[in-house]
């Protein structure tokens, strides 16, 4: 496998776990799988995170609604596999709203910037994530133990960094040629902007083996990228990350 992009060596001081939530008993689960690509595309397949740093702790909404909170090794972002939405948007890659594992200070300054409202990312990760890295679990309290208590949004969550021994797998390959954000069938937020023609000019060169000298209009660019999704998921390996690497090192999203 070639080198990835911008391979991080440190993680920012402000990432604290990552929080997987599941009505599963964990002790019967060896890893956790990927949702599936089926033929009517409802989201990203892959395995979802919340990110918790120092900033989101306590406001950031744990989805889904399951009993059991996992916290999992943030050691794991050091992976090339995954990508972030600063905005649930059922793992959708978009221009505006993912990150990659090489700007994750930007993702997690950006959140930062949401400090005190409640937020709900997500890290979506593109293989089955081993149980090796699970650190904790916590039994989501009820809404009447939290009164009982005095308990306030995620208070029972660990305000300090948490994580184990277990490196990364830095073997596995990601998968960003996925151009079904216009798929999203969720609550689009006030400051929503869909992808330039640009940002699907990237990803069909990025995508395809051999593109064409001229580059098509977006409607046949998307058109051709969803014919043959399923095809370039399962040859990787050859998407030309440098491209999508200088695109969003170039572009700066504020």
């Amino acid at each position: 496998m070639k080198d990835q992009p911008g391979t991080m060596k440190t993680l920012p001081d402000e990432v604290l776990y990552l929080v997987h939530a599941t009505q599963v008993e964990p002790r019967t689960i060896d890893e956790l799988q990927p949702s599936k690509m089926t033929k009517n595309i409802d989201q990203f397949p892959g395995v979802y995170f919340s990110l918790i740093t120092k900033s989101n702790q306590e406001t950031e909404y744990i989805y889904p609604e399951g009993k059991n909170i996992l916290i999992f090794s943030p050691e794991l972002l050091h992976q090339h596999n995954w990508h972030g939405n600063v905005e649930d948007k059922q793992g959708f890659i978009s221009e505006h709203n993912t990150y990659y594992p090489w700007n994750l200070t930007e993702f997690v300054d950006k959140i930062k910037k949401q400090d005190e409202t409640i937020t709900m990312n997500e890290i979506v990760f593109h293989d089955p994530v081993s149980m090796k890295y699970l650190c904790r679990v916590i039994k989501r309290p009820t809404i009447e133990q939290k009164i009982k208590k005095g308990m306030f949004g995620n208070s029972y969550l660990p305000n300090k960094r948490i994580k184990n021994d277990y490196p990364p797998d830095l073997s596995l390959n990601p998968f960003y040629c996925f151009p079904f954000e216009d798929d999203f069938t969720g609550i689009k937020s006030n400051g929503w902007k869909p992808s330039s023609k640009r940002f699907y000019n990237m990803m069909y060169k990025m995508c395809l083996k051999s593109p064409n000298k001229k580059i098509p209009g977006k409607k046949e660019i998307l058109k051709t990228l969803k014919r043959n999704v399923k095809k370039i998921h399962k040859t990787r390996k050859n998407q030309k990350l440098d491209i999508l690497y200088k695109f969003s090192t170039d572009n700066v999203r504020t």
